[in-house]
């Protein structure tokens, strides 16, 4: 948003293959026992995100913000930071929950609809694949990896949105591929190249003023190194071929490598170190300067709550 309100996360990543892949896992699913999944944790997801989005128009009066303010329809950034947006200055007093609320809250009506459209998608054709319980632990992993991120490059912004999770499920097809490409029959090149082209459209849309493109890239490696560990699918394996050579390979070196990215991550928040002064091209990842925009955001002083102006 604009005038120091809350930096939300757009640029939610396309479905790649999304409908093709989804008939794909729905066929093994009904050769299976168990038949399709249903879509418990994404319609969950859903629903606690509307719910939040209606409760933050209650809080704000039943109003919208002025699209010079918020141009995403929804309630200012005083309201989202109180219902839990992602506010380091909080996060370091001990509110560690925020990196969980983040992820349910939404700029907008606008910003709540495409990401929810994302979610049903993407997260809809995982889940009846690979069941509620692999998708959630990726989505809220990843998810909380992004805000983390975020809140170490980005600290004097406040932001909200599920877009980190959502590149987290993007991230998390990369270890689908890896571990279940024979199942694709034939398909697996193409596949691979619609995921790369996705991401890198993904990433790229995050270079654009008042995204929070950190909050991806957390999402995004978090969800490939999990999803190269969980979603695993044997059944089918034993029911068509055997899995890769490399596959319980992969698993160890993901779940080891997924370990040390959060003890990480944890270890620099804790200890206040500004990755901005370590690594000074690393902003541009947030925003890429150019001459047709600015990348100067206003930001909320966590000490007194006021804007401060670029």
């Amino acid at each position: 948003m604009k005038g120091g309100e809350a930096r939300h996360r757009n640029g939610s990543p396309v479905s790649p293959g999304g409908d093709h892949r989804l008939q794909e896992r729905r066929q093994f699913a009904r050769s299976s026992p168990v038949g399709v999944k249903p879509r418990l944790f994404v319609s969950l997801m859903i629903v606690t995100d509307v719910a939040l989005c209606v409760y933050s128009m209650y809080l704000n009066g039943w109003q919208f913000e002025s699209f010079s303010t918020n141009p995403l329809l929804g309630p200012s950034s005083s309201v989202l930071d109180g219902m839990g947006a992602k506010d380091t200055g909080r996060i370091r007093a001990g509110e560690w929950w925020r990196l969980v609320t983040a992820m349910c809250l939404h700029s907008g009506v606008l910003h709540l609809a495409v990401n929810m459209s994302m979610l049903w998608r993407l997260g809809g054709s995982l889940e009846q694949g690979f069941g509620f319980g692999r998708v959630a632990i990726v989505y809220v992993l990843a998810g909380i990896s992004g805000d983390i991120l975020s809140a170490l490059f980005l600290p004097m912004q406040i932001s909200v949105g599920a877009s980190g999770a959502l590149f987290g499920l993007l991230g998390a097809l990369y270890g689908d591929l890896a571990h279940n490409y024979r199942l694709m029959e034939g398909s697996s090149f193409w596949y691979l190249v619609s995921l790369i082209l996705n991401t890198a459209l993904g990433l790229a849309a995050g270079l654009l003023p008042l995204v929070d493109n950190f909050a991806h890239v957390g999402g995004f490696v978090c969800g490939l190194l999990v999803g190269s560990c969980v979603l695993v699918d044997p059944h089918h394996a034993r029911r068509s071929r055997s899995m890769p050579f490399y596959s319980a390979p992969l698993r160890i070196v993901s779940a080891t490598l997924a370990v040390l990215w959060f003890i990480m991550l944890i270890w620099v928040f804790a200890w206040d170190v500004n990755p901005n002064r370590i690594c000074g091209w690393c902003r541009a990842l947030g925003c890429l300067p150019t001459p047709y925009w600015s990348c100067c955001v206003p930001h909320v002083d966590p000490a007194t709550g006021r804007t401060v102006p670029c």
